[in-house]
């Protein structure tokens, strides 16, 4: 039934039509995201010929992936996030979909390095330029690089008390 409504949605809109799916969000693991709780969704957005998966960072604190210099953190876990979500570009690729990461929301005023991961612009920013960078080295051509990007939901951004005051 979805592949009907998938496909006359297609027809009725043509070119002008954009099918994008969100991904569920990560759950905590203390070894970084497992693609296996994506397997699902990926295969269903496939099936329908999606244009874009939306998908949040992981849960958790900025500090798990990113130093206070705003490096990325010599540890297994941030290795292992950043090759998780390097595959997961490489697969919206192979669909001819785009990989679109999108911020999240603090709900109270934390320290920096308690900050949810992609509440800031740059939490995001600097991952797409890590990954961009990696399907240069794999061969990748700049245009399917640009396929990889940033959704910026400004209502996230508006919600979170200490972002919005400042961007």
């Amino acid at each position: 039934a979805t592949r009907t409504l998938a496909a006359r949605f297609r027809e009725r809109f043509g070119q002008e039509s954009f099918l994008s799916l969100h991904l569920p969000a990560f759950k905590a693991n203390p070894l970084g995201p497992d693609l296996a709780d994506q397997e699902t969704p990926l295969a269903w957005a496939a099936a329908l010929g999606v244009d874009d998966l939306t998908i949040h960072l992981p849960g958790g604190a900025v500090a798990q992936l990113y130093d206070a210099q705003q490096e990325f953190q010599d540890s297994e876990w941030s290795r292992q996030c950043r090759q998780r979500y390097l595959t997961l570009a490489e697969r919206a690729l192979a669909m001819g979909a785009r990989l679109s990461l999108e911020n999240l929301y603090n709900k109270a005023i934390v320290p920096p390095a308690e900050e949810l991961l992609s509440c800031r612009p740059w939490h995001l920013l600097r991952l797409v330029a890590w990954l961009r960078a990696e399907l240069a080295k794999r061969g990748h051509a700049k245009a399917a690089q640009e396929r990889i990007g940033v959704i910026f939901d400004s209502g996230h951004a508006f919600n979170d008390p200490l972002v919005s005051k400042v961007h």
